[in-house]
């Protein structure tokens, strides 16, 4: 069978930078990273959607509806892609990317306008500050997205950008496991507890590299450091003055 190791054309040499573009182990580590995510989500979010469909809870507005579509369609869309790539299909990838594209502008609009209903109607289980985390969440996602978009000839910094970038969308998911095993939110900590799955999956892909190829990729530290950095300052803003009477008068 085919892989993405085989089909993918490099535009550059075998190694950028001392890195070894391609290894054998490849072809199982992104699948297995992509089954991880969906893993973790729907661990996270099917005990809750059960519970409330038994509880007969009140209905979610319209736009969390289409929040959950447009998020799982982009968990769905990357493992096609990487499943597309595994299979040798690499024209139908590209071909693709532009429902890649769509899904991310589409996140863009979707995920702060969801957030937002939720607070404002006083039925969000975080208190509005949390936004800060939503909101920074998005807002790496589109950047690595942009980041792994530009360079898209560049395979193996590619998928790296795309899975980094689909981890800052993962808290969603592991927030709600650590609620439904412990009974309480996430602690609002330096780091805030939602992002530690998504970094345990961050973390894999830098043992990885290093496992094969002695070395991380050069694209790794500046994703990877872009995240953290994120997580920082909305660890920071949770615990804000500022930030948080401003997100109170917002959604008053």
């Amino acid at each position: 069978m085919a892989t993405a190791l085989d089909t993918y054309p490099e535009p550059n040499s075998r190694r950028t930078r001392g890195f070894r573009e391609r290894h054998p182990a490849d072809a199982y580590f992104f699948p297995g990273l992509v089954a991880a995510i969906w893993a973790m989500m729907l661990a996270g979010f099917v005990p809750e959607v059960i519970a409330r469909a038994a509880g007969n809870a009140p209905p979610y507005p319209l736009i969390i509806h289409v929040h959950a579509v447009v998020f799982f369609g982009w968990l769905v869309f990357l493992a096609s892609q990487v499943t597309l790539i595994q299979t040798g299909n690499v024209r139908w990838h590209r071909k693709f990317g532009l429902v890649g594209l769509a899904l991310a502008l589409a996140i863009a609009v979707v995920g702060p306008a969801a957030a937002l209903t939720m607070q404002m109607a006083h039925v969000a289980r975080q208190p509005p500050q949390f936004l800060a985390v939503q909101f920074l969440n998005i807002a790496t996602f589109l950047g690595l997205f942009s980041a792994g978009l530009a360079l898209r000839r560049h395979p193996a910094a590619h998928k790296r950008l795309m899975m980094i970038a689909t981890l800052a969308l993962a808290g969603a998911g592991f927030g709600r496991i650590i609620r439904l095993v412990t009974g309480d939110a996430p602690p609002f900590t330096i780091i805030p507890g939602v992002y530690f799955g998504g970094d345990l999956l961050i973390l894999s892909i830098a043992i990885y590299d290093w496992v094969t190829r002695g070395r991380l990729h050069p694209v790794f530290l500046p994703a990877a450091g872009a995240s953290i950095a994120v997580q920082l300052v909305a660890g920071y803003l949770l615990h804000a003055p500022a930030w948080i009477m401003f997100t109170r008068g917002l959604v008053s």
